[in-house]
């Protein structure tokens, strides 16, 4: 749920990198530490970085979890577009959460 929230608050925001370009992210948050650690830009950043760390763990500790964590999100946003009047924040919160889940594993899991 904390993952939700951060993901909800930063969509909103428009402060940082997006989490759906991980290398990106943890750039501008090395980044950012230097020039102001205190400031809403970093701690913003910061949380983004933490759910990023999140998806991270999982993916190494369990990552049939992790699969399966990525189809319950899908899923979830399969039966909301299909109502009638589905929830356009809930929406962008759930594609969201989406696409910084399969960033992190073509991240990690892709041939470079």
């Amino acid at each position: 749920m904390n993952r939700v929230l951060i993901l909800c608050f930063l969509s909103f925001s428009g402060f940082c990198a997006s989490i759906d370009e991980p290398q990106k992210l943890i750039e501008e948050w090395q980044s950012c530490q230097l020039e102001s650690p205190l400031g809403l830009k970093c701690l913003e950043t910061k949380r983004q970085v933490i759910t990023l760390h999140d998806y991270v763990d999982l993916l190494q500790r369990n990552p049939q979890q992790m699969g399966l964590d990525i189809m319950s999100v899908q899923n979830q946003l399969t039966k909301l577009q299909v109502q009638e009047k589905p929830d356009p924040t809930r929406v962008k919160v759930l594609q969201d959460e989406l696409a910084g889940m399969l960033a992190t594993v073509g991240w990690l899991e892709s041939p470079k």
